[in-house]
């Protein structure tokens, strides 16, 4: 607590530890794999690294911090308006994590699916404000940190390697880094409008068909 402290205390020494926690959770945005499924035969996927899907969109990343050194809110905070091309969407979107590494178990996109999750975990978050505040004391329903958390629980149907997320206390005890990744793709694959000029379309190796590597925002 003392080193922390000085730290404050000292500009440059804020400073300098202010860029190096950025250019960590910059980094969480790095690495790991999204797979995107063949709506036509449902037997291939385009793997993409989120550098591939930012590079192909014509978009940067996600911001992690603002100006100010502030972090930015999630991309899961706001709601997107954006509309696909005809040409079909991925059927199924997965992921792994950059710190499992490709081989690692996926992550599952709700899809279409998330509407509705989304409904159930705004109800338990009322339940859980309404009849358990003293278990809710760090959090903030109103927030559009929250209203992420909620959005991020409702985008995801299975966590790497547990499964769907049985509770809001669970939501809550994914690791920023995880969440932060997380929350680059689903704004990659969810929210980006595809280029007018050169739309992001990748042609399936086993049918030849093509598809985008996206999903319907929710």
């Amino acid at each position: 607590m003392g080193l922390a402290r000085a730290i404050v205390a000292d500009a440059n020494a804020f400073e300098a530890y202010r860029m190096a926690r950025d250019t960590a959770l910059a980094k969480a945005t790095e690495g790991g794999v999204v797979y995107a499924e063949c709506p036509h035969c449902w037997n291939w996927e385009a793997d993409l690294i989120p550098l591939a899907l930012a590079v192909g969109l014509h978009v940067p990343f996600w911001p992690v911090v603002e100006a100010t050194g502030n972090l930015a809110l999630p991309a899961f905070a706001g709601i997107s308006d954006r509309k696909l091309l005809v040409v079909p969407e991925a059927s199924r979107l997965t992921f792994t994590l950059p710190r499992t590494g490709v081989n690692g178990p996926r992550g599952v996109f709700a899809g279409t699916d998330a509407i509705t999750r989304f409904a159930d975990w705004q109800i338990q978050s009322d339940q859980l404000f309404r009849e358990s505040p003293d278990q809710a004391e760090e959090w903030e329903a109103e927030s559009p940190g929250w209203h992420a958390l909620l959005r991020f629980g409702a985008a995801i149907s299975e966590w790497p390697g547990s499964g769907p997320f049985g509770s809001l206390h669970a939501l809550a005890n994914v690791s920023l880094t995880d969440f932060l990744f997380v929350d680059n793709i689903y704004y990659l694959t969810h929210c980006v409008a595809q280029p007018a000029d050169t739309p992001m379309i990748v042609k399936c190796l086993r049918c030849q068909e093509r598809f985008q590597p996206l999903c319907s925002s929710i």
